[in-house]
């Protein structure tokens, strides 16, 4: 009986009314596959140029050398976890991630504009283990150039912004980075880039960054600065006792090639050695709490990377063994101050 009647509805419609839905039915589809095309290849076009803005931004990034922010930033939280653990009056916390910014920006900006002087005076070869960035031909040299100004122009900015909040002292924190930033080069061409790298990333950092957040200056942060401005300018010493060869040939004089091998490794072990007896001096003097001995638990980097000293194929692993000590170092101390209710001084 109903399939009789489907029978027999279906002829009563017309041949052509069955075509032309047919017809419709197939428009429908091929619009729908048209559809899913087009959203496929835009979604294949958005990939490639995600893809390929991932790509160029790496290549600005690593230009950088960030993977050096380390030097720069550890004295600015060893002083953040100083200032907590001292419960200092009328901190200023809010302004701390612009003293971060600006203190990490003036860092890339000197590495970028160290690079190129490195690059346009025959210092960073192929051959060389310095930056890849302009020996490989990634950018230009010009290009460099600009990139360091312009980071050096926005964390001048940042600075002139936190000397309005904090006061003029400031300024001539600020005055001394853009200086450092700028003529580094001129300076370690001298054979005096050991003793800015130690002063910059030491005491300015420190004291700058206790400026800003508190407009005070004292005698505990400034000797806080001395252990990591130590291991921080063992990096660049590191870095100037392996490319001994390479500078003399460069015909630029660095401090390392000045006072020579054997006295330039023995620089490199004081400059290890000391800060661990200056740790031990300061939690005598009270500066730091007994906690802070824990930093001894480092010496096993700091003997491996001295220990690179005799062994000329390792030497190209020293600056970075020397990096990581730092890292590590000022990790632990900045723990031992954080883990303390209050250093009372």
């Amino acid at each position: 009986m109903d399939s009789a009647l489907l029978k027999t509805n279906t002829q009563r419609i017309p041949l052509s009314a069955r075509w032309s839905e047919s017809f419709t039915d197939a428009i429908h589809w091929r619009r729908a596959l048209k559809i899913k095309q087009l959203k496929h290849e835009q979604i294949q076009w958005f990939t490639v140029m995600i893809k390929k803005a991932s790509k160029e931004l790496t290549k600005w990034v690593v230009a950088t050398r960030l993977w050096s922010v380390p030097a720069s930033i550890a004295p600015l939280f060893i002083v953040l976890a100083w200032l907590y653990a001292t419960q200092s009056n009328g901190i200023r916390w809010g302004l701390a991630p612009l003293v971060f910014f600006s203190v990490v920006l003036f860092q890339l900006a000197g590495n970028l504009i160290s690079d190129y002087f490195d690059f346009t005076h025959g210092v960073d070869t192929i051959e060389t283990a310095g930056s890849r960035t302009l020996p490989e031909g990634i950018f230009r040299p010009r290009t460099i150039l600009y990139y360091g100004i312009t980071l050096l122009g926005i964390a001048s900015v940042t600075g002139l912004y936190l000397a309005y909040e904090s006061g003029l002292t400031l300024v001539c924190f600020g005055m001394f980075g853009i200086l450092a930033a700028a003529f580094y080069y001129k300076i370690k061409f001298r054979g005096l880039g050991v003793f800015l790298i130690f002063v910059v990333f030491g005491p300015c950092i420190a004291l700058g960054t206790e400026y800003t957040l508190t407009t005070r200056l004292s005698w505990s942060v400034l000797l806080l600065s001395f252990p990591i401005g130590l291991l921080t300018t063992a990096i660049l010493h590191a870095n100037d006792i392996r490319d001994m060869p390479h500078d003399q040939t460069a015909g630029i004089y660095t401090f390392a090639l000045g006072i020579g091998r054997e006295n330039a490794e023995l620089i490199y072990r004081m400059l290890i050695i000391i800060p661990y007896l200056l740790i031990g001096f300061y939690i005598v003097l009270g500066i730091l709490p007994p906690v802070a001995i824990t930093v001894l638990a480092t010496l096993p980097l700091a003997s491996s990377a001295v220990r690179i000293l005799n062994d000329s194929e390792k030497m190209k692993d020293l600056d970075r063994k020397t990096a990581m000590l730092q890292l590590v170092f000022s990790v632990v101390v900045i723990a031992s101050i954080g883990s303390v209710q209050q250093i009372n001084l």
